[in-house]
């Protein structure tokens, strides 16, 4: 709730790209802190911090992709973006299910934060550059 409380006083949507890096990165390392907690009451707070994260990136994604798209394509690229998000979930659960059988759930919650942290990061580096060579 505070994550949508958050998008709905958001201001302009130029804002979002940088709030969709920030709240990926803050997801990742959250998600992290998760693996490494030992304790559940080190990782309940560590969990409401993943579900802003969470709930603020994609929420922010879907709002970015509706600003940049033309009116005449909006319906079919947000449908694939959907299809997208929704279907490839089961692969990343897939995966960490995988994983964790392997090296164990904290070890997997670990690495998948770390991933997520590591894209996040680079997602505002590529912002970052676009906005430089936008700008001269």
């Amino acid at each position: 709730m505070i994550g949508t409380a958050v998008l709905a006083g958001r201001g302009r949507v130029e804002t979002l790209p940088r709030r969709l890096m920030f709240t990926s990165a803050l997801a990742g390392v959250a998600l992290a802190l998760v693996g490494l907690s030992g304790t559940l009451w080190l990782a309940l707070p560590l969990m409401v911090c993943l579900g802003f994260g969470i709930i603020v990136t994609a929420a922010s994604a879907n709002m970015v992709i509706q600003s940049i798209v033309p009116d005449d394509k909006r319906g079919r690229i947000v449908s694939f973006y959907a299809a997208s998000f929704l279907g490839v979930m089961p692969l990343g659960a897939l995966a960490a299910g995988s994983l964790a059988g392997t090296i164990g759930a904290p070890a997997t919650a670990t690495l998948f934060g770390a991933c997520c942290v590591f894209l996040g990061l680079a997602l505002g580096a590529r912002l970052r550059k676009k906005n430089e060579s936008a700008q001269r």
